[in-house]
């Protein structure tokens, strides 16, 4: 009996954690690609302001 509660419930973590990560990452990939964009706008507006003011 106890075998069979010890086997259920491997099965059930090793379920557990094989989750499908591709939604977490695709998330992360946008956040990364829009503070790389707020980046590339933050350089440019230095560019500009050090070109302009000094």
């Amino acid at each position: 009996m106890k075998k069979g509660l010890l086997s259920l419930l491997v099965v059930a973590l090793t379920v557990v954690g094989c989750q499908d990560y591709d939604d977490q990452f695709d998330s992360l990939n946008k956040e990364i690609l829009a503070l790389k964009t707020d980046l590339t706008t933050i350089k440019g507006l230095s560019r500009f302001y050090n070109s302009n003011f000094y």
